[in-house]
């Protein structure tokens, strides 16, 4: 074939696929028109509003905000308090997952592998407060406090945290006026600083410091559970009086605030939702307890009813239109000033088992005999009671006793051997 013949056969090939490709691009520019015309003169106009709505829908979001608030008493060991707040920016609710500290991590959690590899002879199972007395740089235990959260919550990510201790929390508390609380049982507290504090039940005016006593207790009948649903109850009054502050008035106590906690919140963040925290109503606060159970004295978290916990908040499209019932956050206490109880002093202090004798039958407890313990001297209280759940309202007394079971008491109800830790 001639190069003019091959010339002239590429010319017909090419002008024969250009047109079969502007054919198409007709035919389907057709088709789109006709479709949308159907759609908006045959009742399918809908369709187009739909995805439209569905889009803007993804765009806007649920935007829940997922902060850590973790109270970190430096008087003592471990963490006092963990609260998780998913703050919905549509809505404007604010709900409240309270964690108790003795939430328990086990050996396949991601967070206690980085411990152990910082740790000789970890335990097989640890909590979730005992996270900063293994890792001593501040910042990194927030940081795995926060992935811990984020394990046994099921939440991707808890981008931020807010952390305080005794001192900054009291700090905190002052910035309002003392809150009105029913303290559940009377509470007594001191620490080899000085440091001491006592409060009676009932209604009581807490400040600060009272404040800071109450939240940080571990002597409640059933320990940290209970300590969670005090805290519950305490934040709910709290943060009810700042949303029932004018705006203003908002204002200068969100800006101290954040003076005053440690916090990772960048200035970004507080200019996108600053303004949406001041519009959150007393009524938009909603509490919750990690749902779960108690094991061998470490709560373990149940994940499908957390995670239906959350799939019902993420749920919610309108805002709380009325104040929660915080009754499910009563802490139940079983007297035992009906029991016979003995009191026995194993420390080198004299007259101590005399003292408690009195404090006790003061308070109305029936305290039968007193008298030394020769078995050698204890660190803390040992309290032995007769029938398993009884003698837990003398936790109040004595916040860091152990309690044993034994049915085999003879003559009395429950025996208190004193340690040290009462002195």
């Amino acid at each position: 074939m001639s190069k003019q013949n091959t010339k002239t056969v590429f010319i017909r090939v090419f002008v024969k696929t250009m047109l079969i490709i502007i054919l198409m691009f007709a035919v389907g520019f057709a088709s789109y028109q006709g479709v949308f015309w159907y759609c908006k003169n045959n009742n399918g106009g809908k369709i187009k509003e739909r995805l439209e709505a569905l889009h803007n829908k993804q765009e806007e979001g649920t935007n829940i905000l997922y902060t850590a608030v973790l109270f970190d008493d430096t008087r003592s060991s471990g963490a006092e308090g963990i609260m998780v707040k998913a703050f919905n920016s549509n809505t404007k609710n604010m709900d409240c997952i309270m964690i108790p500290t003795n939430t328990q991590l086990i050996s396949s959690s991601a967070v206690y592998d980085q411990i152990k590899e910082e740790v000789d002879n970890l335990p097989e199972t640890i909590t979730i407060g005992d996270i900063n007395t293994y890792i001593q740089d501040e910042t990194k235990s927030y940081e795995l406090t926060v992935q811990a959260l984020e394990e046994i919550l099921g939440i991707e990510d808890i981008p931020y945290y807010e952390a305080y201790n005794q001192k900054v929390l009291t700090s905190v508390v002052n910035l309002l006026d003392p809150q009105n609380m029913d303290v559940p049982i009377p509470i007594s507290t001191k620490d080899t600083g000085g440091y001491e504090l006592t409060l009676e039940a009932g209604e009581q005016e807490l400040d600060g410091e009272k404040a800071a006593g109450l939240l940080e207790f571990k002597g409640y009948p059933n320990g940290d559970v209970d300590q969670a649903k005090v805290a519950a109850q305490y934040w709910s009054i709290y943060y009810q009086s700042v949303a029932s502050l004018d705006e203003t008035k908002k204002k200068d106590y969100y800006e101290q605030y954040y003076q005053l906690v440690t916090c990772n919140h960048s200035e970004e963040i507080m200019n996108q939702y600053g303004s949406k925290f001041l519009e959150i109503a007393p009524n938009q606060y909603c509490f919750h307890l990690l749902p779960g159970s108690e094991v061998d004295g470490q709560w373990s978290g149940n994940e499908e009813e957390i995670q239906s916990l959350f799939d019902s908040i993420l749920a919610i499209e309108d805002p709380y239109e009325t104040a929660q019932d915080m009754s499910q956050f009563d802490v139940s206490v079983v007297s035992s000033k009906d029991l016979d109880i003995e009191i026995y002093n194993s420390t080198t202090v004299e007259g101590l088992a005399g003292s408690w004798t009195n404090k006790l039958r003061e308070e109305g407890y029936r305290v039968v005999h007193a008298d030394t313990d020769r078995s050698g001297v204890k660190d803390h209280a040992i309290v032995y009671v007769k029938e398993a759940g009884r003698g837990l309202d003398l936790k109040s007394y004595f916040p860091k006793a152990e309690f044993i079971t034994d049915e085999q008491l003879d003559g009395v109800d429950i025996r208190i051997v004193l340690g040290i830790a009462e002195s």
